[in-house]
């Protein structure tokens, strides 16, 4: 059955204060890994679609208003009206690489229930998207689990991020435990090096198609036993906020039209062309600043691959 979403991802969405030390001041840039994944699917031409929630306040309002602009379905994003927006502060080192400082206790991403979830959403979805930061705290991690569930028997591909924040868990123990039930729960996986070695994931507990990410290392995949390798862009960091975001949304976009069967017969061509590709998307995010609006577009993409 043709679906009506090609990417439906859910968890946080909030804003990213980027600071900028020429001016001394914070930039508001909105973020959220599994809109990220989003915005990239949508600027290489997917049709995608958010769950997830947002106070009602002003950047409840800019995130909304930010994802309608991209193109992004938001008939699943709820404002609650008693929590407020998630904020994150964001500076960066010489070579892009960034520290995080969030809020987000009792904010409203963490507020997701079961009854914020529309379970025809995701059946209408190719693919269902999530991570672990919706599962650090309750509601959101049994919404997350319920919305899990119906991606699996409504037949969708299942791809995941653990996108790991250690400061966002009370219990380091409890983050390993999700990156490794996210990974046992999905048919893709993108997984930075340092998340896999953090949750004791071997490549036995790794989902058929595999990802991993390292940086300026470049970017493996794992496929029926095999590893394939394509060396990372020299280029000059920015921002790295988004560039693994980006590097997953170019792999869906190449790899997941073909349904559950078609990532069964993947070539080996098949496999490098959507490396290269992702590694070609995350490099072009990483010379930006900002993360939801600074995705490449297919052009920009083609352009680095020709170089």
């Amino acid at each position: 059955m043709e679906k009506k979403y090609d990417l439906t991802a859910l968890g946080e969405l909030l804003i990213d204060f980027q600071y900028l030390p020429e001016s001394a001041t914070f930039k508001a840039n909105p973020g959220g890994a599994p809109a990220n994944v989003l915005s990239q699917v949508a600027k290489l031409g997917g049709s995608t679609a958010f769950i997830g929630k947002v106070g009602r306040d002003v950047f409840g309002r800019q995130l909304r208003d930010t994802l309608q602009g991209l193109g992004i379905a938001v008939s699943g994003l709820v404002t609650d009206n008693a929590a407020p927006t998630t904020l994150a502060f964001v500076t960066n080192g010489d070579n892009g690489e960034r520290e995080f400082a969030f809020y987000r206790s009792g904010t409203a991403d963490t507020r997701l229930s079961l009854e914020d979830i529309d379970a025809s959403l995701i059946a209408e979805s190719a693919v269902f998207h999530f991570g672990t930061l919706s599962l650090t705290y309750e509601p959101a991690a049994s919404a997350t689990r319920f919305a899990l569930e119906i991606a699996k028997n409504s037949g969708c591909l299942i791809s995941f991020d653990p996108n790991l924040r250690p400061a966002l868990w009370d219990d380091l123990g409890r983050a390993k435990k999700m990156i490794r039930f996210g990974a046992a729960n999905c048919d893709i996986m993108k997984i930075a090096k340092e998340e896999a070695e953090f949750a004791g994931l071997s490549p036995k507990a790794f989902p058929k198609l595999t990802f991993v990410t390292d940086g300026a290392n470049g970017s493996d995949c794992l496929y029926k036993g095999a590893k394939y390798h394509r060396e990372a862009y020299t280029i000059n960091a920015a921002d790295t906020t988004g560039a693994g975001d980006a590097f997953m949304g170019a792999v869906l976009h190449k790899l997941t039209g073909r349904g559950k069967d078609g990532i069964d017969a993947l070539s080996k061509n098949d496999i490098f062309d959507a490396l290269e590709f992702a590694n070609a998307a995350g490099a072009i995010v990483a010379t930006r600043h900002g993360a939801l609006l600074s995705m490449a577009s297919e052009q920009e993409i083609k352009n680095l691959l020709k170089k």
